[in-house]
């Protein structure tokens, strides 16, 4: 019990699906506005959501266990994390490597079951996925670094339904760049948290970078969230449940969470970065509803 006790801290599976949908949500909004572009069936739909839904878990659980290895030193200073396992010495490192290995085993595994194009495509991404937790040692931007990845998942659930089939570049890229927009800002609110005892260590964020105009910039990055999420709608061709109910919910959400955020509340920040998850329901229920609007007329 004590063992699945460790495997459940270190992969973060505690407090699922916290982190594990922000992961989920970009491969997501892939899927299923491919599928309203070529009109698959809900089956082929269905599949491939439950498919990533227990593999961006698993992408999730599989970088937590490494960012702790990496962090094992800087963790210790930080209030939040100071109690982590590798910290607290109740796991150690080679039990931590060893978790490790088999949950990214069984990342690669499910992947495998996409279009082999998607899994190319994802395993391009890997890199970028290894070298994030290192990012904050070395750049004032490691939440961009990790937009890029998230970024990454919404082409490989594009490319796992379209495959080899002709698709918009222009409606994959700037749902891509919108996913990476989403990411700086919700993980600006959470590395909010840490500001005090990462000064005080000199890890790297952007909650630290944008200083006296934390809110004013963070915000900008709703806005360019809001505005590429409508755009990507327009030349996906969407119907209005998407525009109403991703779009229009998601700028009210937006302007709530902006509106309300005390940048100085490192309890409220934590708070913020789960509502972002949530935030991903009302996003994906506009996409959904408008593919089902377009299978009844089909049918």
């Amino acid at each position: 019990m004590e063992t699945l006790r460790l495997c459940v801290k270190l992969t973060r599976l505690d407090k699922f699906p916290l982190g594990s949908l922000v992961i989920f949500w970009p491969a997501a909004f892939g899927v299923t506005m491919a599928s309203y572009a070529f009109n698959t069936s809900v089956q082929d739909f269905l599949t491939k959501i439950g498919i990533f839904a227990v593999g961006g878990t698993l992408l999730h659980s599989t970088f937590c266990v490494l960012n702790d290895i990496c962090d094992k030193d800087l963790d210790g200073m930080v209030e939040r994390t100071k109690s982590r396992p590798l910290v607290a010495g109740t796991a150690s490192l080679t039990f931590a490597w060893v978790l490790f290995l088999g949950f990214l085993s069984a990342t690669l595994f499910l992947l495998s079951f996409a279009q082999p194009l998607a899994v190319s495509f994802g395993m391009l991404s890997l890199p970028l996925h290894f070298t994030y937790p290192l990012s904050k040692r070395w750049t004032w931007w490691p939440q961009a670094w990790l937009g890029i990845s998230n970024g990454w998942s919404y082409f490989v659930g594009w490319l796992s339904v379209a495959g080899e089939r002709s698709s918009s570049t222009q409606v994959k890229a700037t749902l891509a760049i919108n996913t990476y927009s989403w990411t700086i800002y919700f993980d600006t609110i959470y590395a909010t948290q840490d500001r005090k005892d990462d000064t005080r260590i000199g890890v790297k964020s952007t909650a630290r970078l944008f200083g006296s105009r934390l809110r004013e910039i963070t915000a900008l990055f709703a806005v360019a969230t809001i505005v590429l999420m409508t755009s990507a709608g327009v030349l996906n061709h969407h119907g209005t449940p998407y525009f109403i109910i991703s779009c229009a919910v998601a700028a009210a959400h937006f302007v709530w969470q902006v509106m309300s955020w005390d940048t100085e509340n490192d309890r409220q920040s934590g708070e913020l970065f789960k509502a972002n998850g949530n935030l991903g329901y009302f996003i994906f229920l506009g996409m959904v509803a408008d593919y089902a609007r377009q299978r009844l007329e089909v049918m």
